[in-house]
Formats: C-alpha cells, structure tokens, sequence
C-alpha cells in the first residue's frame, strides 16, 4: 500500500512538472513565432531617426505597458477615453481565430467599402511633464476574401501625433491584400527632433478601397523611455485623466481670413438686442451654388439670412462683378424686407471652405429671434412660420430648446412638373407610394444621422415631442432661440466632416432639450458632390485628421461644462 503511495505520488510530481515545461515551451514558441510573422515600420521620412528608449514595461515578468483602452466609447457618451467608431458600426467582440497557436481575443471587425474610409479610432493625450519622444504600435490583423478595388488603397493602422510644439507627424503600419492569417506588425514612432515630446497620439485602424472584412486584434501601444527614466509605465500615470485643451494649429496652418461687406438689410448693433418675432432661414453656400437659393427659397416667405462665400486671387477683394451677379440673382428671388446677405470674401488654397466660419456670421447678423439653421440645398415647407408658432405655443421657455425638424431627401432630381408636398399628408403620400420620391435623409448612408428623431412617431403624431437619447451621431436641423448665451458653430472645422454634429453634441452638453416639430419639415435637393466631400470619404490622412479635430473639441466641451472625467 505505502509503494503503491509512492507511485501514485511521483506519478503526480512527474505529471505536474511535465505540464509546466510544456507550458513553458509553448509561450516561448508562441512569442517566438509572433515575432517571426512581425514586419517592423518606421514613421513616415523616420528612416534615419534615432529610436532612443526601452518598452515600459514590468521587466521582471517580461510584460510590456499598453496604454490603449479595450474600452469603446457608447453612442449617448460625451468621452475621449476608449475606441469610438464612425458612422460605420464597427463590430467589438470575441474572436477565436483559425490559428493553431492563437489565443480567443476582442477583435474589431470592420466590412470595408471600396469608395469610403471606414475606421475605429482612439485618442491619447500624454501628461504634459513627460519627456516621451517615441514609442512602439503593434496589431494583429487578419481578413475574409479580401480583395483590393482602388490603387490607392489602404489597411493596417495610421496614428496622427502631435508634439509640445503644435506639429504634426504620422506613423502609418499598412497591410497588403495578401493579408489573411492573423499576421502581427509593428511600427516604432520617434520625434523628429529631440527638443519635442509627444503630447497626443490618435490611433486610427481602417480599410479602405477593399472588399472583404477585416479583424484587428492585440492592438498595442507601448511608450519607449529612457533607461534612466522616472517615469511609471501604468496608463493612469502615463495618460491624462481630463486632457488639456489643444486649440493650437500646427505651424504653418493659418485659418483662412475672411473679409464682410453687407449687401442688404442693416447693421446689427453690438450693444442693442432688439428682436423681431419672426422665424429667419440661416445659411450660407459659395457663389458658384447660388442657382441652389431657387430650389430652397421657393416656398420660404420670411427672413432670410445669408452668408456668400466668395473667393478672391492674390487677397485682393475686388469684387465689383462678383457683386453684380449676387445682386442680379438675389433680384430674382424676392427676398422678405428683413433679409440680410453679406458677401466672405476669403483666398481659395488658403484652407477648406470655412463652413462654420459663414454659419456664424450669418446668425450674428440676423435681427429674428428664431433661427432655423440648415444648409442651402434644403427647401422647407410650405407655411413653416405659422406651423412653427403653433407648434410652440404650448412650450413656457425656449430659451434652451432645440426645436428639430425632420429631414428628407429627393431621391432624383426633381423636375418643375413634380408637384411640391403642401401638406403632411402628401409628403407622405411621397414617402410610402410604391416608387417613393422621398425618403428620410441619409436613410440609405448613414442613417444614425437622424435616427433618434423617430421617424415613425413622428408620422402618426400631431403633437411636438421630446427626443428621448443622445447620440454622438445625431446632427438633425435645427430651430434656436436668439439669445446671447447660444453656443455658435466650432470654426476649426472646415470643409466636410464633423461641422454640424460638434454643434448639435455642445447643445446637448448645454442643458438643451431637443423637441421634434410635427408639423414641418426639410428635403434636401440632391446635387453634385464637393470636392471636400471626396476628401473626406476617401482619404484616410484626411479623415484622421478630421477626428483628431473632434476629440480636441470634446475635450474643449468637457472642461468647459464639467463632464466624465472632468466634472
């Protein structure tokens, strides 16, 4: 019995040291052939940099620091801290990939598009005392019947830094279209010179000009310090908790000047705040897009407020024919006595179109004491200064209320035969035919656009409502109160991308209540596509930067109104 013990006894020690060797034997294989799939990438024009710094890490369990969140940020979250994805839904999930020495991990999944850049990002805002200059970004990626559809296509990973002193540099760590099993690269990013340090770091993972769907799994990035370093390597050390504000633009980048002259109506006074009871349409279009104002204008009978960007060559503003073809066209419009037109006068090349920039002055100059803020290409309903005040009659204070109204699109171009909807009930007539004629607008691209208006409800009701959640995709059109505390359009955004949203996400921040009119409505004229659209859609540099643009503007509405991690 005591032999049978003994056997019993070494048989287990033999076993128990067995697995542990095995163990061992496989980590070190797995690590081992990881590295052997790793390609190495530099930042862009790095070649010749000198990468200074060892991983943070805890050295003794050979473990290096990420500071990547796994997180993602939810759609009614004002926050900078975890993934956030675009219009796009990006799926976050467990994936046990076909390998035999991979492991189950969260991966996120991404079908690409040929004409669009579709991405994840995150942003990371460094503690402003620390001396990092470099650091290193691995991924693992692999993909399902992947096939590339454009030459300029991309896949992989592309992270825009910026430094102490306001500068840009990018670190880009691309796949082929070969990519199927889960292949792990790297790419190590320095800084130029040794005089600047890290102050962000926005990590963008995407595809673009493919076909197939993509997983991106083990996304790390690990900072690279000094030997002799202070420094802790934990993310909460590492990482600020409520970033600081990063309004700067790099050097270099000047925001397009732009110059006013008043065509008609009269200058507002700065220190007088007397209002008309009237509702004003406020927008702005380029000169080339004034033919738009006939669509927009035809059934629109109150004031009218308008921007006209014009561009000038050389900075110099003469513009005699510019304002004669203006006020020629404006002559066939008919515009209500308390209209207001001014001319921007601003060099082309010299940034994108300053959208936000023009949104502004328009409203600065209106006398009305209600706004409805929408583009030029969007005709409003018939009568929609009586339905509005009806609609509004039963609301005590609208200071800090945004009325919305629901947004509809032509689906062709319609001709001066097609009859325009006078009531709801013929709009929806449009809606619900069996070849419908309107729809509602980016149902088809990105229908989180307007999601949370419910359109549903607002077919069946004939009372306003309130819309029950935020989210960070929501940019409906607006109707605001004039007052002096309305937040105004964000001008670091130009061009295309984020320009209304930011808007309608710091009205939420506000206190705004956000109400839905039952009674009128937008459609949105179809038209040919600005080249900043293209940009935006198809160029993933271009993209990122417009995301890193929005995380510095939430982190500007943050601090300003005390919210996450900054109350």
């Amino acid at each position: 019995m005591r032999n049978l013990r003994f056997v019993i006894r070494v048989a287990f020690y033999g076993v128990t040291i067995y697995s542990a060797l095995s163990t061992a034997v496989i980590y070190i294989f797995i690590q081992w052939f990881g590295r052997l799939q790793t390609d190495l990438y530099d930042a862009d024009g790095a070649a010749n940099r000198t990468v200074r710094g060892w991983p943070c890490g805890d050295y003794s369990s050979g473990s290096e620091s990420n500071v990547l969140s796994r997180d993602v940020i939810a759609r009614g979250q004002i926050d900078v801290h975890g993934w956030w994805q675009d219009q796009a839904t990006v799926s976050a999930n467990i994936q046990c990939f076909n390998e035999p020495w991979a492991l189950c991990s969260k991966a996120f999944s991404i079908t690409c598009k040929r004409g669009t850049v579709r991405a994840i990002y995150q942003h990371l805002s460094f503690r402003r005392n620390l001396t990092l200059r470099s650091f290193s970004l691995s991924l693992r990626v692999s993909a399902e019947q992947l096939e590339s559809q454009t030459a300029d296509s991309f896949l992989g990973a592309l992270v825009l830094v910026k430094l102490s002193d306001g500068s840009e540099e990018f670190l880009r760590v691309p796949y082929p279209a070969s990519t199927s099993t889960l292949a792990r690269r790297e790419g190590v990013y320095a800084a130029s010179r040794s005089d600047r340090t890290i102050a962000t770091a926005t990590v963008m993972l995407s595809c673009y000009g493919y076909a197939g769907v993509v997983h991106f799994t083990d996304v790390r990035l690990t900072p690279l310090v000094e030997p002799a370093a202070s420094e802790s390597c934990r993310a909460r050390d590492l990482l600020e908790d409520c970033p600081t504000s990063a309004r700067s633009l790099p050097p270099g980048h000047r925001r397009q000047k732009l110059k006013y002259e008043l065509l008609l109506g009269k200058v507002r006074s700065s220190k007088k705040r007397h209002l008309i009871k009237d509702v004003a349409l406020v927008t702005q279009l380029s000169m080339d897009r004034l033919p738009v104002l006939e669509h927009t204008l035809q059934l629109w009978e109150g004031p009218v407020s308008l921007v006209i960007y014009v561009p000038v060559k050389g900075g110099k503003t003469d513009g005699d024919w510019q304002k004669l073809y203006v006020q020629k066209k404006l002559q066939n419009l008919k515009l209500h006595p308390d209209s207001h037109v001014s001319l921007a006068y601003g060099v082309p090349g010299s940034g994108d179109y300053p959208i936000n920039a023009l949104r502004n002055a328009a409203i600065k100059q209106t006398n009305c004491e209600y706004l409805l803020t929408a583009d030029a290409d969007f005709q409003p309903s018939p009568d929609f200064h009586k339905h509005f005040l009806l609609s509004t009659r039963s609301v005590a204070n609208t200071d800090k209320v945004a009325f919305v109204v629901p947004a509809f699109e032509y689906l062709e171009l319609p001709q001066k035969t097609d009859g325009v909807a006078q009531t709801k009930e013929e709009l929806m007539q449009l809606l619900h035919r069996q070849d419908p004629f309107v729809q509602p607008f980016r149902h088809d691209i990105t229908p989180e656009s307007h999601q949370s208006t419910d359109y549903w409800k607002w077919y069946r009701t004939d009372k306003p409502y309130v819309v029950q959640t935020f989210s960070d995709k929501y940019e409906p059109y607006l109707v605001l109160k004039n007052t002096g505390q309305l937040p105004l359009y964000d001008e670091r955004f130009t061009g295309y991308g984020m320009n209304k949203i930011t808007h309608v996400t710091e009205l939420f921040a506000a206190g705004y209540v956000f109400l839905v009119l039952p009674h009128v409505w937008l459609v949105h004229v179809p038209h040919k596509p600005s080249s900043y659209f293209a940009d935006h859609v198809q160029n993933p540099q271009h993209r990122l930067r417009n995301r890193v643009q929005r995380f510095e503007f939430l982190i500007d509405i943050m601090r300003k109104y005390k919210l996450g991690r900054c109350k």
